[in-house]
């Protein structure tokens, strides 16, 4: 019985301290939602409740072209796809999952994408097998290859494997993405050859 007139007094103090009249029933007062709702706004990573709009996230600013890198402006854009999947889906998931997911934004930043692309390994002349590379992006200005990771952090391994795929490929410029580090990263390539 004193536990009970305990949880009154506290729950007398919590109506007050809300400013609820004491009129007003109990259970229109939930304390979980008042836990759920501070965990939700102290949460940089909590999603935003469903609005209905197209995006939950501004586009990013392509603050990051610069005129002396061939390409830049395609290449933005592509970062600017990578910056929002990321910054909704955050690490851990398998290079699958990242694909797919900004097989569906890039339409969004007005880049036109080929998705598991094969491209043919040349020796001397002649065709000694292929390759895939996960993307190649493209616009008016030309094409880039996009190749995705999801690793704690990149090796350099990766970047021998992405030179390797940007040089018999023929492009000029490639993005190597990795999506499993405690942040985005970006690297851009340029095919010299």
């Amino acid at each position: 019985m004193k536990a009970l007139r305990g949880l009154a007094i506290l729950i007398d103090l919590r109506k007050q301290r809300l400013n609820l009249s004491m009129d007003e029933d109990i259970d229109r007062y939930n304390p979980l939602s008042a836990i759920s709702e501070y965990q939700r706004l102290s949460d940089p990573i909590a999603p935003e409740p469903h609005r209905h709009s197209k995006r939950e996230y501004p586009m990013p600013q392509p603050d990051y072209i610069d005129p002396n890198y061939p390409l830049s402006a395609l290449t933005s854009k592509a970062i600017g796809a990578c910056k929002v999947v990321y910054r909704h889906l955050g690490p851990g998931f398998n290079e699958i999952l990242y694909q797919r997911a900004l097989a569906l934004e890039l339409p969004a930043h007005g880049v036109d994408f080929s998705r598991e692309v094969w491209i043919d390994v040349f020796y001397r002349g002649q065709k000694i097998g292929r390759k895939r590379v996960d993307f190649i992006v493209s616009d008016s200005s030309g094409s880039v290859m996009i190749e995705i990771k999801a690793k704690a952090a990149l090796e350099d391994v990766d970047f021998v494997q992405t030179l390797s795929y940007l040089k018999a490929s023929g492009y000029k410029v490639g993005l190597l993405i990795n999506f499993g580090g405690k942040q985005l990263e970006v690297k851009r390539l340029a095919n010299k050859a």
